[in-house]
């Protein structure tokens, strides 16, 4: 089982949030900082799950495509944003959108049952 988790945030509270998920769960973290080589890091770490703060709803739609198109399919994608509500119809079993403020027991649950 892949254990392995990358986080993409420039978020302080947030990233201390997913640090502490991802801690109590076991899981390998790795970040990825520059957003400009996102889906090479991505494609080569072959993660089991990755954590996306995005900020840019506009470009919510491409990510959907890239990630069927660049990632492992059995990578999910977990989605933050501010701005998630119109988008449900991307929802499918690899890519998981939540609206800020979250749960933090929701997203633990959601980690463990991927990851287990």
């Amino acid at each position: 089982m892949d254990r392995n988790v990358i986080l993409i945030s420039n978020d302080p509270s947030f990233i201390f949030v997913i640090t502490t998920i991802i801690d109590q769960l076991e899981l390998n973290l790795f970040s990825i900082e520059k957003k400009d080589n996102i889906w090479k890091e991505i494609n080569e770490k072959k993660p089991r799950i990755v954590i996306w703060d995005f900020s840019e709803l506009t470009g919510i739609e491409k990510v959907n495509e890239k990630i069927h198109n660049y990632v492992s399919h059995d990578c999910h994608l977990l989605l933050f944003s501010n701005a998630i509500s119109g988008l449900s119809h991307l929802k499918d079993g690899r890519l998981h959108l939540f609206e800020k403020p979250f749960s933090p027991s929701e997203i633990s649950n959601l980690i463990k049952e991927i990851t287990s």
